[in-house]
């Protein structure tokens, strides 16, 4: 994929780019590139709403946490090796309670994120509508350069992307299940299988409600904990240079 150049509009200031990247099971995966100063902008746009969309926050989600600024940089996520160990110490220490797992994931979990959902959720979390509009604006640009749902690959999608996941673990909570989740990877806990199937439910009603699909052709249903490992997580790949991006 070339590059493409912009016309007038919100958005991005200089052409885009597309850095392609193998994904670990097959296929490649196409991260949007920005130039430093647009990164750097739409960025500190998605900045101004971090607070919101932490206190959206469990501690179920481990990808993309946000701890710092740098002004060349922009947002500091968490380092995803270290995030990617708490994950599956607590994927062992849960699935050692829980003998009935589920792990699933979204089909094609940014693109099919719509930019009118990201507006929808950011003002049910309280997010002041000048900052949702602004955000908004980005999301059109991109929109128009051909780009469906978020792009992969700018910090600032990370932090947007968990603002529309979060109503999944509200969902998933509202059935009393244990679970965590990674970016779109979940891997939830339950004490028989009609808890379980009832967990499952919920998700799927939540991410329906967003415009996301389950992809059921990589849930599984686990009836031994030492399955879930070898399970959670293995649709996930992190691309070399970037956070955990999906």
């Amino acid at each position: 994929m070339g590059r493409r150049s912009i016309s007038t509009g919100p958005g991005p200031s200089r052409p885009i780019g597309w850095l392609a990247i193998p994904k670990a099971n097959g296929g490649t995966r196409h991260l949007v590139v920005l130039d430093p100063d647009d990164e750097l902008a739409f960025a500190r746009s998605v900045v101004g709403v971090a607070r919101e969309i932490r206190r959206g926050l469990g501690a179920e989600s481990h990808a993309n946490r946000l701890v710092g600024w740098d002004p060349r940089r922009g947002p500091l996520l968490e380092p995803w090796r270290l995030a990617r160990r708490r994950w599956h110490g607590d994927v062992l220490r849960m699935g050692s309670r829980g003998r009935f797992v589920v792990v699933s994931d979204v089909r094609d979990c940014y693109a099919s994120i719509d930019p009118a959902v990201i507006g929808g959720r950011l003002r049910m979390l309280g997010v002041p509508p000048a900052h949702v509009e602004e955000i908004a604006s980005w999301l059109r640009a991109f929109r128009d350069l051909g780009i469906d749902g978020l792009p992969v690959g700018p910090s600032g999608s990370a932090l947007l992307a968990e603002a529309v996941l979060a109503l999944g673990d509200d969902a998933l909570r509202s059935t009393g299940a244990s679970f965590v989740r990674w970016v779109d990877d979940v891997a939830i806990f339950a004490p028989d299988r009609r808890a379980r199937a009832a967990a499952l439910g919920a998700l799927r009603e939540a991410w329906a409600s967003l415009g996301l699909e389950m992809h059921e052709q990589k849930t599984r249903l686990l009836d031994d904990p030492r399955d879930v490992t070898a399970s959670a997580g293995t649709t996930s790949n992190v691309p070399s240079g970037t956070s955990t991006l999906r």
